[in-house]
């Protein structure tokens, strides 16, 4: 690591954000529509259990299905080559993913436990389960990324007690080209 590392170098974020999961966007987007064309407007017959229950609880699944889904994209779709930016982004990404997996997982329960659509039911909460999955995957990202940082931290630390005094006492690296390694 270099001491003058501006916080754009793409060899701390490739070690932090090594790429999605190509399931987890086709997890969200699928959320997102299914959450779009629930609402009025698009007059899709609502037959789902959710739909048996009070109409508020309806409206509030598809709305956490549109949020859940949109949230995780927004989170995972740019790119970023700053720290700061990248831990906004998997924070972002988290939350999204995290409130998809309780409401798959809890759908799916309800689906299981009071229908006889317990299949669609087990692939609810099988997806909620990869969704959980996912977000102790961006936690360990998380964690890697505060690592990264607290390395960078040390290394501007430490060069900045190295002594860049204009004598030539020894332990002064002034006229070589790189500071002394410890």
């Amino acid at each position: 690591m270099c001491a003058d590392h501006d916080g754009d170098d793409e060899r701390f974020t490739r070690a932090v954000r090594p790429g999605r999961n190509p399931f987890e966007l086709w997890i969200a987007a699928a959320c997102v529509l299914t959450g779009l064309l629930a609402f009025p407007g698009f007059h899709l017959p609502r037959e789902g259990v959710v739909d048996r229950f009070i109409p508020a609880a309806a409206t509030l699944w598809y709305l956490g299905l549109l949020l859940g889904g949109g949230v995780t994209l927004l989170g995972t779709v740019p790119r970023a080559s700053n720290l700061r930016r990248v831990g906004r982004l998997l924070a972002v990404e988290r939350a999204g993913i995290g409130l998809l997996a309780g409401l798959l997982v809890g759908y799916g329960g309800a689906v299981v436990a009071v229908s006889t659509g317990a299949p669609a039911g087990v692939l609810l909460v099988a997806l909620g389960g990869a969704c959980v999955a996912r977000f102790f995957q961006i936690q360990r990202e998380v964690s890697g990324l505060r690592a990264v940082v607290r390395r960078y931290r040390e290394v501007i630390s430490s060069a900045t007690e190295v002594d860049l005094s204009d004598d030539d006492e020894p332990g002064s690296w002034r006229g070589s080209r790189s500071p002394p390694t410890a």
